[in-house]
């Protein structure tokens, strides 16, 4: 996590020291001291929230936007109130160095961070400040890398962004699906300044996009190599299953940068039964359509399902080709693999937990799953996110046994995932929220589009079919890709 720790003999370094830790399981005194204030509240029409979304992509504002058929609010939220940058990822039940709050005019020394201790103080502080009539409002987002620890390549795609985020925005554009009206909300810290500098180790967002040194694709001969390589590893029993993943490039054929506003308007509107999701910071946008959710949690419901097993299917939406996935001993393996590991990490804090018996199949537009429904009665001391570590990541985007597959993967994998296959969401005052695994997505960059795709790999997987699901996931997000236009204004 990213450390600041204020200069040693400041008047500020010697009051927080008589102050303890800013985080921990007490509820500090600075804690008490923040008070969030809501500037104005306005309506608005649901075209501002592609507006807002565009302009904030335009002049490299950090912006999040949501948008998914179960969720009551659809949303776009832009600029940084309070934000926390994680330079490791938030490991279930361990402690890790933080940083306070960017932008506070009074130094404060970092203390050490337990994951519960944070996620108490962190709604407490929503619950004390934000309107009771909206406190079921995306008040908040965070996004979390594949990896549990991440280390970016300075020179590669990803360079730049912090191990994780959660952030409360300045403004938030919020839409209620339900009665059919929306409101901006501008949100303030009485004591904060403005955000001029970024934390030590992010490089600014404001430097000139430069080119990418070239990233050498995999071949499909070397792709074949690693099949055969995680199929042996998974016949030896070292591992049951592994998820291979790739990514491909593309660049602005009319030397145009790409339009990520407008690429994330066309999957919306082509995937509306998918959480549609947009992160932007430091001039780059991840978007994509995810039809995996991680968890969901409203009124202390918690939903989650397994989606592994992969068919293709034809423009009828019939299955192409003799393989039954209801039937296919390769798939109801890679599938059984992901429910039993969920079923396993989530009975120890949920109640009355329901599985279906067998699974279903989930069709999407170029493809199929199985899926298996997954619900429960969550804890009710523990938020959306707390529970994000508790099942991040599934065998469904790493492996199993987790930490042998990620072992494996760190020796075998030359792909620096990044945000892939990690996890964007949002959450409310309450603890509630809604967290998708990031999927089917690919990063914006100027005129550089990079999409990323995975494939499960079991005893019995071949190369050949394995290259081509990749290659049919990534499809979505290289098929909606738009430049921007000359005449595009944001």
């Amino acid at each position: 996590m990213q450390v600041i720790p204020p200069e040693s003999g400041s008047a500020g370094a010697d009051e927080t020291r008589t102050q303890g830790p800013i985080w921990g399981n007490a509820q500090p005194r600075e804690w008490r001291s923040i008070s969030i204030r809501v500037e104005a509240r306005s309506p608005i029409d649901h075209e501002d929230l592609a507006m807002e979304q565009r302009q904030a992509i335009a002049e490299d504002v950090p912006c999040f936007s949501w948008y998914h058929p179960d969720d009551r609010f659809q949303c776009v939220a832009s600029g940084e109130l309070l934000i926390w940058h994680d330079q490791e990822y938030p490991h279930e039940g361990g402690s890790v160095s933080g940083p306070t709050p960017r932008c506070f005019e009074e130094p404060m020394s970092p203390g050490q961070l337990t994951v519960f201790g944070h996620r108490k103080h962190l709604f407490t502080l929503l619950r004390t400040n934000l309107p009771e009539d909206a406190l079921e409002y995306p008040w908040g987002y965070c996004a979390f890398p594949f990896s549990q620890q991440p280390s970016f390549d300075v020179e590669g795609i990803w360079r730049g962004w912090p191990g994780s985020v959660i952030r409360i925005p300045q403004t938030l554009l919020v839409w209620d699906r339900h009665s059919d009206a929306g409101e901006r909300i501008q949100l303030n810290v009485p004591g904060l300044k403005t955000c001029t500098t970024v934390p030590r180790g992010v490089s600014s967002p404001h430097v000139a996009e430069e080119k990418y040194r070239s990233e050498s694709h995999e071949t499909q001969a070397l792709w074949a190599q690693r099949v055969l390589d995680a199929t042996s590893a998974c016949g030896q029993q070292r591992l049951q299953k592994v998820v291979l993943a790739r990514s491909m490039e593309r660049w602005s054929e009319s030397g145009r940068p790409y339009d990520a506003a407008g690429t994330y308007q066309r999957l919306l509107s082509s995937y509306p039964s998918h959480a549609n999701y947009a992160l932007h910071m430091q001039r780059r946008t991840f978007l994509g359509s995810s039809p995996e959710t991680l968890v969901k949690i409203c009124d202390r419901r918690l939903d989650t399902h397994a989606l592994a097993g992969t068919v293709p299917i034809d423009r009828q939406g019939q299955i192409q080709g003799v393989i039954d996935p209801m039937t296919d001993p390769k798939l109801l393996i890679e599938h059984a693999i992901v429910v039993e590991d969920l079923v396993a990490r989530l009975s120890p804090w949920v109640n009355n937990l329901e599985v279906s018996a067998r699974p279903r199949i989930k069709y999407l537009r170029r493809m199929a799953h199985l899926e298996t429904p997954i619900s429960g009665d969550c804890s009710p001391e523990l938020s959306v996110l707390d529970m994000v570590p508790k099942i991040h990541p599934t065998p469904a985007l790493g492996g199993l046994p987790r930490e042998t597959a990620q072992a494996w993967l760190a020796q075998n994998e030359r792909l620096e995932r990044g945000y892939y296959g990690g996890v964007l969401g949002w959450f409310d005052a309450r603890g509630d929220g809604h967290c998708a695994v990031a999927i089917r997505c690919g990063l914006i960059s100027d005129q550089r589009a990079v999409a990323f795709a995975g494939a499960g790999i079991v005893v019995g997987s071949e190369p050949e079919p394995e290259w081509d699901e990749t290659e049919l996931k990534m499809v979505p997000f290289f098929t909606h890709l738009v430049d921007l236009q000359e005449t595009s204004s944001p």
